[in-house]
């Protein structure tokens, strides 16, 4: 998987995220403060069973064993606005912090 730069508004505050392939079944989502791209403000691991490795088509029965929701823009703000609220938005960043992501969306320290 090629990691592509991308840029992302929430509540009027411009970012910038990308996502590395870690494993077969795990991506890491980075997110950078626009402007500040020394350090990722956070890197966070999501579950992803990409059905197009190792799995093939996933029956009906079993799909709830499985993480099939990808990484869109839309997780990406969800994630954002969860790190804010829990963290705030820090004025420079110092230290990327680690977090992970539950198979329901929230975002969890590590």
């Amino acid at each position: 998987m090629k990691s592509k730069i991308r840029n992302i508004v929430v509540n009027n505050i411009e970012y910038t995220w990308a996502i590395n392939e870690l494993d077969w079944d795990t991506v890491a989502l980075k997110v950078w403060v626009k402007g500040q791209k020394r350090l990722p403000w956070f890197v966070t691991e999501k579950q992803f069973n990409n059905p197009w490795y190792f799995i093939g088509q996933v029956n009906e029965e079993n799909i709830e064993k499985f993480q099939l929701e990808p990484v869109t823009p839309k997780v990406v703000a969800a994630a954002i606005k969860q790190v804010v609220d829990t963290f705030g938005l820090p004025e420079e960043v110092l230290k990327t912090m680690h977090l992970s992501i539950s198979g329901d969306g929230k975002v969890t320290s590590c």
